[in-house]
């Protein structure tokens, strides 16, 4: 079997290395940067309530289908506006962690009342991770 000498393959390997390092440490720093703990997030639900609240994560459902239903149902009985993406459906990563299901990188937005059942308590006690959060414009409770 031939052995590489050619010098431009060499550096060509060296230079890929290190691009591949520098995405995996921007990758890393990038989530450091935009992560909010479940428990920060809970030490903050009294200052919260009321409030609409975006939050994306991974959503742990047992079908990519079901997720919108899901949350439809928790939300639409106290009239909470919401939105919900579903991307990056990544199968298995659940089974991994001995859950049914996928597990969904999703966002959603609605109206926080931390004291109400079927609101976001439920859907944050199913994310695995939160990897942003973001408080939108406060809105009237009376409306």
């Amino acid at each position: 079997m031939k052995s590489i000498k050619t010098p431009n393959f060499w550096i060509l390997c060296v230079v890929c290395l290190g691009i591949f390092a520098s995405a995996l440490s921007g990758m890393s720093q990038r989530k450091a940067e935009g992560s909010v703990s479940l428990s920060e997030l809970w030490q903050r639900r009294v200052e919260l309530d009321g409030q609409v609240v975006r939050v994306r994560g991974f959503y742990v459902l047992e079908s990519p289908i079901s997720a919108l239903y899901e949350s439809r149902r928790a939300f639409d009985h106290d009239k909470h506006p919401l939105s919900l993406w579903i991307g990056a459906n990544r199968p298995g990563s659940s089974a991994e962690k001995g859950k049914r299901g996928h597990l969904v990188d999703a966002v959603i937005e609605g109206r926080f009342v931390n004291q109400t059942a079927g609101t976001f308590e439920q859907f944050f006690a199913q994310l695995e991770d939160v990897t942003s959060f973001t408080l939108l414009e406060s809105l009237d409770l009376q409306k």
